[in-house]
């Protein structure tokens, strides 16, 4: 019998053609994924935005294939050309494909259309390019006579007025010739895609970079557990070499095909490279005591311990805010008061879930709690503090002196960490989360519950704005989860401090 393909189908073909096959036969091995579904849930609310710009006038003609059926909406999308209004969602099939379009608005020309293909992201990537390469070449074979065809993408550099004036977000970028080159490869597309749908069995497909890129793939763990006899010897697998996809050992991988860190020759090796193979190989962590002692000499007292959680909206909330800016919401901050067993310890923190702009009263606060203070301030990739504390100067003048004195502080332990000591059980990884459990006497993030990372994090917090004002219950839970999770941040940071600061002691 023959298949129908949609645009996603290829698309996913395009990513990974056992992907495709595993989603066509067994979607029951799909396992949900909470960044993609939050990914699908801000493209929703921008499409949805998008529907209200591109229609001012409320004159759109909105399909909806869950309520009609995809027959239906095919049908009644070719009637409604007629009517030479904005059409959204509206389903066009030629042969074997079909494709749901965003937007399709009536141009100047008595029969002309532009596609516009609206998308969350900042720029135009490579997969979207395909997405409105085949979403062309479907619509001109079903007759839609395309004058122009876009990719809307958000202008990041834009800044939110406020009162809902939302008109200048999307920025569009014509790709209607480039699509109309492409058409040769859109069927050959379609072509091998029918041809692997019809195989009885899933294509022979290495895990590799398309496991992740363009999208995380659901059929990850399905495919792990497929591989896991072939590599159950495996103690040292190649993918926990940091930069194992480097331009340099590139060559050697696609020759010998290695699977194991031990065949890989350390000539090929950065230091850190080979540092991380014979810990992982020899199991032993690896220390350079030496090399600790002026790293953390320059350190002035007290000590501060500092970490910020945020959130980036693609469509702004308050005014004088960007696409994509980050906006803190929450920090944590541990004070060591002075070195030794009997150095006193102290913790505050803010966090605001009230659903109004959290910037000034936590720039407030924190100007409060540091910015006449002395001492360094350690932050685990400060890059991102540093960021932060910038943004909120500049948005505040009244409170620029003091957070800019906080940002000149700063001391990233994150580098300091990974010059001088590796654990195997890090995996080659020096994410905090992976470095803590390594250190004697501590645990890991696990017990945390449902708040253990940053997207979980900010999660939490998009539910306990939504739910201010309707389940105060719910809100406190929230609220004690998030606090939790980024109090662990900075205690992470205390502990591995204390750690390093021994070791180089005993040097």
């Amino acid at each position: 019998m023959p298949r129908n393909l949609s645009k996603s189908r290829l698309i996913e073909f395009r990513q990974c053609p056992k992907r495709m096959w595993l989603q066509i036969h067994h979607p029951e091995q799909r396992q949900a994924d909470p960044d993609t579904q939050a990914r699908m849930d801000i493209g929703n609310e921008v499409g949805a935005l998008a529907r209200t710009l591109l229609a001012p006038a409320g004159d759109g003609i909105l399909f909806d294939t869950q309520q009609e059926g995809y027959a239906a909406v095919f049908e009644r999308s070719m009637v409604s050309l007629q009517a030479r209004r904005p059409l959204f969602e509206a389903g066009f099939q030629h042969g074997s494909l079909f494709a749901l379009v965003d937007a399709l608005l009536p141009t100047d020309s008595p029969a002309g259309w532009r596609l516009i293909e609206v998308k969350s992201s900042a720029n135009v990537k490579d997969h979207q390019r395909d997405d409105l390469a085949i979403q062309a070449f479907i619509l001109r074979q079903a007759g839609v006579q395309l004058e122009a065809a876009a990719v809307a993408t958000i202008d990041s550099t834009w800044v939110y007025p406020g009162g809902g004036h939302y008109q200048g977000l999307l920025k569009q970028t014509d790709l209607l010739d480039e699509a109309r080159a492409r058409e040769a490869e859109v069927q050959d597309w379609r072509d091998a895609a029918l041809q692997v749908c019809e195989q009885p069995e899933p294509p022979s497909v290495a895990m590799g970079a398309q496991c992740t890129a363009p999208f995380a793939c659901p059929y990850t763990q399905h495919c792990q557990a497929a591989a896991a006899p072939a590599d159950a010897g495996i103690t040292a697998p190649i993918e926990w070499l940091p930069g194992h996809q480097s331009s340099g050992l590139r060559a050697f991988v696609t020759t010998h095909k290695p699977r194991s860190m031990a065949e890989l020759p350390d000539s090929l090796l950065s230091p850190m490279q080979r540092r991380v193979k014979h810990a992982t190989l020899s199991n032993t962590p690896w220390v350079d005591s030496a090399a600790l002692q002026p790293l953390l000499k320059g350190l002035a007292w007290p000590l501060h311990f500092l970490d910020f959680e945020a959130v980036q909206f693609a469509i702004p909330r308050w005014a004088g805010t960007r696409p994509f800016e980050q906006i803190p919401f929450q920090y944590s901050l541990h004070t060591l008061e002075s070195d030794g067993p009997q150095g006193r310890l102290t913790h505050t923190d803010f966090l605001d879930l009230s659903g109004q702009d959290p910037r000034r009263p936590l720039a407030q606060q924190l100007a409060s709690d540091l910015g006449n203070s002395q001492g360094s301030v350690l932050a685990y990739n400060k890059g991102f503090e540093g960021m932060v504390l910038r943004a909120l100067a500049a948005q505040f003048d009244d409170l620029a002196p003091a957070l800019s004195a906080i940002e000149a502080r700063l001391v990233d332990l994150l580098p300091i960490t990974r010059a001088t000591y590796y654990h195997p059980l890090q995996q080659g990884s020096w994410s905090i989360k992976r470095v803590l459990p390594t250190i004697p006497g501590q645990t890991g993030y696990a017990a945390l519950g449902s708040v253990a990372d940053g997207q979980a994090a900010v999660q939490a917090y998009l539910e306990g704005v939504r739910l201010a004002e309707t389940d105060p219950h719910q809100v406190n839970h929230l609220a004690q989860a998030l606090r939790a999770y980024c109090e662990k941040d900075t205690a992470a940071m205390v502990a591995l401090w204390k750690y390093l600061k021994g070791v180089s002691a005993s040097a």
